[in-house]
């Protein structure tokens, strides 16, 4: 999905789809490795693949299945990493003595079994997304990754890169399939496709779960777990001082009462307002005070810069 509010930039995650042709001045190369240990790791259902009416309300479906299914027997198949559609230069082999540096295992794994990380993708954003998945990867954070497919291209496509990726689980939509084209920002189509996404994230924090939702072209620098630490419910950036003006596509949620509380009035509001983007529902919803408990931590702009600070 289109990012609305992060660029391209140095730091820990940087965001904007628009990012993608600088990307493919720098590849990285082609990495071929040699019969490695990998896992396929799993995380979370949303429901089942049948899923509910794709005009039915957010508010409806269940989640299925918990982190249990997490542990996976090792594969050991040859597998070749890519950076979406950006091009290659030359090829680099690795052995498998030398795959500890990219690869997690299940102990690394689950480590993080409390926290999911969530994105969602259709076959118009697999290039991008199948660039983050690779520069998660390669900064062994480790995190379990739940991607919703909200068409079966990318359904398809993603779940090939399962055995590569340790902690990757694909999931169809329990919504229902949507179109697979790449949407204009902020289209009534672009606003029903994103307004999905914070019933996605209530089903996980009813669960227990902490929730790290990432738009799908997002590219991670490092490991960035370690900027949630502290007391709060939600941490964000906000792109400007005195307002909301939040930005929820990077944004990481704690299963507490507050956060739960606020999730559900948003997806309700935006049941009631569904050609709007969830993004100003979200910040309606904060500017209104409605949650005076719900604390909101302020993600450090240069390790999280928004677009017009890159543009």
């Amino acid at each position: 999905m289109k990012s609305r509010c992060f660029s391209f930039l140095s730091g820990y995650v940087a965001f904007h789809s628009s990012s993608k042709q600088q990307l493919q001045q720098r590849p990285y190369p082609q990495v071929v490795v040699d019969k490695s240990w990998v896992s396929s790791g799993a995380v979370i259902e949303l429901g089942s693949e049948q899923g509910t009416n794709a005009n039915s309300t957010l508010s409806s479906g269940k989640i299925d299945n918990g982190p249990q299914i997490i542990k996976r027997k090792l594969v050991g198949n040859a597998t070749t990493g890519k950076m979406g559609n950006a091009s290659v230069q030359g090829s680099t082999v690795i052995s498998a003595s030398s795959t500890t540096s990219l690869f997690c295992s299940p102990a690394d794994i689950e480590r993080r079994s409390a926290t999911v990380v969530l994105t969602t993708t259709n076959a118009g954003y697999l290039d991008v997304t199948e660039n983050m998945l690779e520069s998660i990867k390669r900064t062994r954070a480790c995190p379990n990754i739940t991607v919703i497919a909200e068409d079966e291209p990318s359904y398809q496509r993603l779940t090939q890169r399962i055995q590569s990726q340790p902690g990757l689980h694909v999931q169809r939509s329990p919504l229902g399939a949507t179109e697979s084209k790449s949407l204009k920002l902020h289209s009534p189509d672009y606003n029903r496709l994103v307004s999905r996404r914070p019933w996605y994230v209530l089903k996980l924090l009813e669960k227990g779960y902490d929730v790290l939702f990432v738009d799908s072209d997002t590219f991670w620098f490092r490991d960035p777990f370690k900027d949630f630490q502290g007391d709060f419910d939600i941490a964000m950036h906000n792109e400007k001082v005195d307002v909301a003006a939040f930005c929820d596509g990077f944004a990481y949620y704690r299963p507490t009462e507050n956060s739960i509380r606020f999730v559900t009035e948003w997806v309700h509001s935006l049941d009631k307002n569904k050609h709007s983007a969830d993004q100003i529902i979200m910040n309606q919803l904060i500017s209104r005070k409605l949650f005076p408990r719900l604390k909101i931590k302020t993600l450090n702009e240069t390790n999280y810069p928004d677009g017009k600070k890159y543009f």
